[in-house]
């Protein structure tokens, strides 16, 4: 898991577009905070208040189908050049099948593990890491796009 989110710091597409970062929200609510952080010296800019389908559109990523965004866990930061975007969903659905709709929806989607790794690019090829984790008798899915400013 820490080799894959060490890959999603390395983005290499190329997008001109304001910073952001926010917590996220269900689709038509939004919700979450602003927090200033220390990224490789550089302090990250904030603005809040991003819906959730807003995040996905910017990040080239698709929210997965009838899932659960909760308030104020998934957020975009920016800094040194980079935004990340990281949309955290719940669903009743197994690990293998968001795995399953994720590899069909990255391009060149490859599995990182037996768990549910899955990276590849986005459409607009932008760097993409899908976590599917069970937990509680849910599927918890956290989706990273890293987007380079051009």
């Amino acid at each position: 898991m820490l080799g894959l989110l060490a890959f999603m710091g390395l983005g290499c597409s190329r997008e001109p577009e304001p910073s952001a970062t926010t917590g996220a929200s269900t689709a038509g609510t939004t919700a979450g905070g602003t927090d200033n952080l220390a990224l490789n010296g550089s302090k990250a800019e904030t603005t809040p208040f991003l819906s959730a389908t807003d995040m996905a559109e910017k990040a080239d990523i698709a929210l997965y189908p009838g899932a659960h965004v909760p308030d104020g866990k998934s957020n975009i930061r920016s800094a040194s050049g980079t935004t990340r975007y990281e949309i955290k969903m719940v669903t009743d659905d197994s690990v293998e099948k968001v795995v399953k709709y994720y590899e069909g929806k990255l391009v060149k989607a490859e599995r990182m593990t037996e768990a549910g790794n899955v990276m590849g690019m986005t459409p607009k090829g932008y760097f993409a890491g899908i976590t599917a984790v069970s937990s509680g008798g849910k599927t918890e899915i956290t989706a990273v796009v890293n987007v380079e400013k051009g």
